[in-house]
């Protein structure tokens, strides 16, 4: 099954051209970015001329969220020093740069990834296992359960699985893992996977739309695997926690036990 979707890596090309100021092309076939230098749009933001921009992507250290301060001259004047602006501030990973087949996955039409609007796959973690690369990502549609909630999305998590890294097959008999039962009306979100011992943890936010202040039902959720397809439940990591815990990260040594 291909996960290509033509319309959008021709607009993501055209927009990394609009950036750059070069006519989209289709890369050199050496995995280059195609048009323009292919940054990220959260990576650098452009500066006091584009106020939005400005705001929301610069480093605060009230919110802790962003990239760089403020007053360092890339961050100013836009992506001109980007390699070296990295190189400055070492604890920073990047500077990433589009690959020219993005996007390696997208939405499928009627299935339970489908999407609503411009998205529907994201929010995952890659890891090598068996020689192979394996993605266990979010896939998100229109919420199929009634709940007594505003909120119109719902989401599980799945598999697809690469020999480069770049061109990925989907899972079709074991995605999605958690939506089944009595678990339809919860939400599975924002993969965390790390291995320990030869078994996969999986942690995910898990949310039922309409309790979400339940931290019985809501929050860091655990699912365990030896084969990254074959998954138990372990449940909510803090029910008895007196607020929501969500979004957790495990981090591990570079052996990966």
């Amino acid at each position: 099954m291909s996960t290509q979707n033509p319309a959008i890596t021709q607009r993501a090309e055209r927009e990394a051209a609009e950036l750059s100021g070069q006519p989209p092309h289709s890369g050199d076939g050496n995995g280059s970015p195609a048009g323009g230098n292919g940054l990220f749009e959260w990576q650098m933001p452009r500066g006091p001329e584009d106020p939005q921009s400005w705001q929301n992507y610069t480093f605060d250290t009230a919110k802790w969220w962003g990239t760089f301060p403020r007053h360092e001259p890339a961050a100013v004047h836009g992506r001109a020093a980007d390699d070296e602006l990295f190189a400055q501030y070492p604890w920073a990973i990047g500077p990433f740069r589009k690959h020219r087949r993005n996007p390696v996955l997208a939405p499928t039409p009627d299935a339970w990834d489908s999407g609503r609007y411009n998205g529907g796959v994201h929010n995952g973690a890659i890891v090598r296992h068996d020689g192979r690369f394996h993605y266990v990502y979010r896939g998100e549609r229109p919420i199929d359960v009634p709940l007594d909630t505003s909120i119109d999305y719902i989401c599980d998590i799945g598999l697809a699985t690469s020999d480069d890294g770049v061109t990925f097959a989907k899972d079709q008999v074991h995605s999605p893992f958690f939506r089944r039962g009595d678990a339809r009306r919860y939400s599975y979100e924002d993969v965390c996977l790390v291995r320990h011992e030869g078994t996969y943890f999986l942690f995910c936010n898990q949310w039922l739309w309409g309790e979400q202040q339940n931290t019985a039902l809501n929050g860091t959720f655990l699912a365990t695997s030896t084969d990254l397809r074959h998954w138990e439940r372990r449940g909510i990591v803090f029910p008895k926690a007196d607020r929501t815990h969500r979004n957790g990260v495990v981090v591990q040594v570079s052996s990966g036990d």
